[in-house]
């Protein structure tokens, strides 16, 4: 379980990427998720869920783009594709 922090949930956000040395592409969304928690709208307990499946996601990224020598992973998330 991830403990408790003090830093604000864009700080905390940033944290989770940091430990990847990885950025969100589109700067805005980080911001936005952030905001969603700030006003209440993502609960103490979904955003605990919202950090560990950025963390899952960023260690499966991880994991995946060490096994790919090719050069960068690229990860397309549109429904259309």
């Amino acid at each position: 379980m991830m403990e408790e922090s003090n830093l604000t949930p864009l700080r905390e956000l940033q944290a989770v990427l940091a430990k990847y040395d990885h950025e969100f592409d589109e700067r805005d969304s980080i911001h936005f998720i952030a905001k969603l928690h700030e006003k209440g709208i993502i609960a103490d307990d979904e955003w605990r869920e919202v950090l560990l499946w950025l963390n899952h996601a960023m260690t499966y990224l991880k994991d995946e783009k060490s096994r790919e020598n090719d050069g960068p992973l690229v990860i397309i998330d549109d429904p259309q594709s």
